[in-house]
């Protein structure tokens, strides 16, 4: 989906060449600075950058991943302006972020995680709608008024264009059950994802709704693959 919204010319297109099967799971980004940061909270970030547009740096796994485009609506609810700094993944922007060569990182919660549990870093938010039960005190972005920036990254199946109706249903339903496996859902929590299986009807409403949101914001932020 990304791949489409940064790459206009791509060989093919999400939106008529593939089957939605379902979507399995989902996650979060979070918004984290050093343990030594004067930049401790949210609140003292955003006024900083108020006050200094341009002048924060923020690092992420890449351009027009996740954790850009999720950079990219926080700034635009928080109405501030950062620099992005594209690593090639995320332990790179961490050991960026570590060593002081950025000011904060926007990270998938599963590629965090060890740093937060460590106190190397101080999350500042998760871009989800509620709190995480494993890190309850890291605020979600919606409490602190930004639900603009509501951003949770999904994971789903999809299948070639044309898929016959009874594979497609027989499909779906061996995947809802997988879900519910005892194995399969505490590897889900050992990696910080939520289970949020979602039917393939519905499902494909969503593939196209955010194929459609996040190609007009790469638009409007100029996010074009390097």
């Amino acid at each position: 989906m990304f791949n489409k919204a940064i790459k206009p010319n791509l060989s093919y297109d999400p939106a008529t060449e593939i089957t939605p099967v379902c979507n399995l799971v989902t996650n979060f980004n979070v918004a984290e600075v050093r343990a030594d940061s004067p930049l401790n909270t949210l609140e003292k970030l955003v006024d900083y950058a108020k006050k200094n547009p341009g002048k924060l740096n923020y690092g992420t796994s890449g351009v027009g991943t996740t954790q850009h485009f999720g950079a990219e609506l926080f700034q635009r609810a928080a109405g501030i302006n950062m620099v992005h700094v594209p690593f090639k993944g995320g332990a790179q922007s961490m050991m960026a972020l570590l060593g002081g060569h950025i000011d904060l990182v926007f990270h998938n919660m599963m590629e965090g995680v060890e740093q937060i549990r460590a106190g190397k870093v101080i999350p500042l938010f998760i871009s989800h709608n509620t709190r995480y039960a494993d890190f309850p005190q890291i605020p979600s972005i919606v409490e602190k008024g930004y639900s603009e920036a509501l951003m949770a990254p999904w994971t789903g199946v999809c299948a070639p264009a044309g898929l016959p109706e009874p594979i497609l249903d027989k499909l779906a339903k061996y995947f809802q059950r997988t879900l519910n496996v005892p194995d399969v859902q505490k590897r889900m929590k050992d990696l910080s994802l939520i289970q949020a299986y979602i039917p393939p009807g519905e499902y494909k409403k969503l593939v196209l709704s955010e194929l459609v949101k996040y190609t007009e914001i790469a638009k409007k932020a100029n996010i074009k693959a390097e």
